[in-house]
């Protein structure tokens, strides 16, 4: 009996004790012994490490290209579109929704002549951002660079549930945070454009809450190839930088520079003014194929310049060029 009431005697000093320590006792730090964020940079002011960067756009924008091309010179430890060289090569991580992408992203990264080796992806059709061996992943292969593209196929939750896209963005938040790895999370604009700019993508506003940095990819209609990237948010530095770029081929990307939006058109003349080797191919294959041929359903056409390896981009610029008559200009 006495072992009993002494064992209860404790039970209660034990309970006493952590409800005095969850009730009454804390820890006061005053700010000024708090270290100072010195934020770290990928691509400044664009995209930083150990964060999250969400990059928004329409289909077709150019963002995978954009940031294929950024990922190849981090594999090679090159120069970034600013002229800022990468101290070293960076080891990568490329993650696209279907199997049937893996291909595409290939070639558009060899197109960029990108190391290859030091970049990798995660096999398997059911992982989301939130998934531990996503993190694992990161750390053990000291992962320095990672791109989700789409967010939308690697978010496991309704993305217009604002508590559960907090949960799940938190999860990779930390990933980043914990491996100073910079993540980048490619979306699309939502087709209605009442909305405020920052929130033009799909899915909770908390997506917004969450990233420190939002990055919009913005063309120039159909019948250009330049493109734009402006950052609307960010953390760490004063948003509203933006970066003109130029779509050359498939992953093969014309970096301009940093031009004010209102030089557009200047800019859209210096792109028609140059000329790929790839399109120069394209328009005279286009013009032999029809010379010798007369005329050819669209798909078998396309199908040929297919296979002497020019890309759909190329495709659709020499036949505008082409049926236009550009050609005899």
């Amino acid at each position: 009996m006495e072992n009993t009431n002494a064992a209860v005697r404790l039970s209660v000093i034990q309970r006493n004790r952590i409800l005095s320590d969850s009730e009454d006792d804390y820890t006061l730090r005053s700010y000024d012994s708090v270290s100072d964020l010195q934020a770290s940079w990928f691509w400044f002011p664009f995209i930083p490490f150990g964060m999250i960067t969400l990059v928004d756009g329409y289909p077709s924008s150019g963002k995978s290209s954009m940031l294929v091309d950024l990922m190849a010179r981090a594999s090679r430890g090159d120069e970034l579109p600013d002229g800022t060289a990468l101290p070293t090569p960076i080891n990568c991580l490329y993650q696209c929704s279907e199997s049937g992408n893996l291909g595409v992203i290939k070639r558009m990264l060899q197109n960029a002549n990108a190391s290859l080796s030091r970049i990798s992806f995660i096999e398997g059709e059911s992982l989301t951002v939130s998934d531990p061996r996503l993190g694992k992943a990161i750390r053990d292969n000291e992962i320095k660079l990672l791109v989700i593209d789409p967010l939308q196929e690697f978010i496991g939750v309704d993305m217009n549930n604002a508590q559960a896209v907090r949960r799940e963005m938190s999860v990779l938040g930390r990933f980043a945070a914990q491996t100073g790895c910079a993540i980048v999370c490619i979306g699309h604009f939502r087709k209605e454009t009442h909305k405020k700019a920052l929130y033009h993508g799909m899915g909770s506003s908390d997506l917004y809450a969450i990233a420190r940095s939002v990055l919009h990819v913005i063309d120039q209609g159909e019948e250009s190839s330049l493109r734009y990237v402006k950052c609307i948010k960010s953390n760490n530095e004063q948003a509203g930088s933006t970066f003109w770029y130029e779509i050359i081929d498939t992953g093969v990307v014309k970096w301009i520079g940093p031009e004010d939006a209102e030089a557009a058109d200047h800019l859209e003349e210096q792109a028609q003014s140059s000329r790929s080797p790839k399109l120069d191919y394209a328009v005279q294959s286009l013009f032999e194929l029809l010379q010798e041929s007369g005329p050819i359903p669209s798909a078998e056409v396309q199908k040929h310049i297919r296979r002497l390896g020019i890309s759909d981009a190329t495709y659709r610029r020499a036949k505008k060029e082409v049926l236009h008559g550009k050609l005899w200009d």
